[in-house]
């Protein structure tokens, strides 16, 4: 680890003011403009991380797979990937998530 960065370091600290003060600056702009936009509005609680984590691994100590599509093109591209997962792994819990709406749509499809 870079010894400039480390916790308590100047830069780290330096870094944490910086991105307190951005957002403090831009929230105000932020909210209004995701809140007017639908496309934005809809994976709003996401954005903020308001839904929560996917329920917790199964105690039988069954492995998890957690994939992470950002757009449509990501999400289709998985698509044989968690097929053969399903067939390597099959007593394996996946889960995809995805970071815009349409991806999602796709990946409910």
């Amino acid at each position: 680890m870079d010894r400039r960065f480390r916790p308590g370091s100047p830069g780290h600290i330096l870094y944490n003011v910086l991105l307190a003060a951005t957002v403090a600056l831009l929230f105000p702009v932020w909210v209004p403009w995701m809140l007017l936009s639908r496309k934005r509005r809809v994976n709003f609680p996401d954005r903020l991380g308001l839904r929560g984590l996917p329920p917790p691994p199964p105690q039988d100590g069954g492995p998890v797979i957690w994939v992470h599509a950002v757009s449509v093109g990501e999400t289709n591209a998985c698509v044989p990937l968690l097929r053969r997962l399903r067939e390597r792994v099959p007593d394996a819990r996946l889960y995809l998530s995805n970071v815009t709406v349409t991806g999602r749509g796709t990946a409910e499809k």
